[in-house]
């Protein structure tokens, strides 16, 4: 990771976007069964590489129902050390800015010693979505596949790791560029954006299953004290 990336106008940065599939979605119970990235520069897609991982466990079946990864598939497919240590992988990651859709999943199955910085903050188009899509009402309007359907980006084998890199990229030039405080933008003040509005969608979420939560209490508060019926 070069600090050269941080004053440049965020499309002018090279983004490298990463996806896994896995066995569940708990890090440190689960692992990956297949990671992509493809590489962005100006827009552009300029490389790709996609692998099935070896988790060193099985796949439950109701994971394989999801991305149709099963344990035969990966029994010869490297570890997830191996991929991040291919030539092809470290070409793609170099001097570039990670993303992924919903970031802080995607960063706890890949090895923190692929990258030259882990601390530094990936792109996570989620974040965007979420501001710009705020008012769009339904059950998944969120996910990567509905996100991308509003804006006309095509998403075909959704859940296959090469698909799902692809697709976040296009929708990640996409988004930002719907939003006005980042518009002509360093990469900088992009990631600063990004670190505000995700902690205040945090809250405001925190907030609304507080609500949520005392609602429930006071129904059953309220159920509770009604007077029974006197015997006959």
């Amino acid at each position: 990771m070069s600090f050269r990336l941080f004053n440049l106008a965020w499309e002018e940065a090279p983004i490298v976007v990463i996806d896994v599939e896995t066995t569940g979605v708990v890090p440190g119970v689960d692992a990956a069964v297949q990671v992509a990235l493809v590489r962005f520069e100006k827009r552009k897609v300029v490389g790709r590489f996609c692998s099935l991982v070896d988790p060193n466990r099985l796949i439950p079946k109701e994971a394989t129902a999801i991305h149709g990864i099963a344990s035969e598939h990966v029994s010869d497919a490297p570890s997830i050390g191996a991929v991040f240590l291919d030539f092809d992988v470290r070409a793609l990651l170099a001097d570039a800015q990670p993303a992924a859709y919903n970031a802080s999943f995607d960063q706890r199955f890949v090895l923190a010693s692929a990258f030259e910085d882990w601390t530094w903050p990936w792109l996570d188009p989620l974040v965007a979505v979420r501001a710009v899509d705020r008012f769009v009402r339904g059950e998944g309007r969120h996910q990567l596949s509905a996100a991308c359907a509003r804006r006309g980006i095509s998403l075909i084998g959704a859940h296959d790791a090469g698909a799902d890199a692809e697709a976040t990229g296009h929708l990640l030039y996409h988004v930002l560029s719907e939003v006005p405080a980042v518009v002509d933008q360093s990469l900088g003040t992009v990631l600063a954006w990004q670190r505000r509005t995700e902690a205040d969608q945090w809250a405001g979420f925190n907030v609304w299953r507080s609500k949520q939560h005392e609602a429930e209490v006071a129904k059953a508060e309220k159920t509770s004290e009604k007077p029974k019926r006197a015997r006959r």
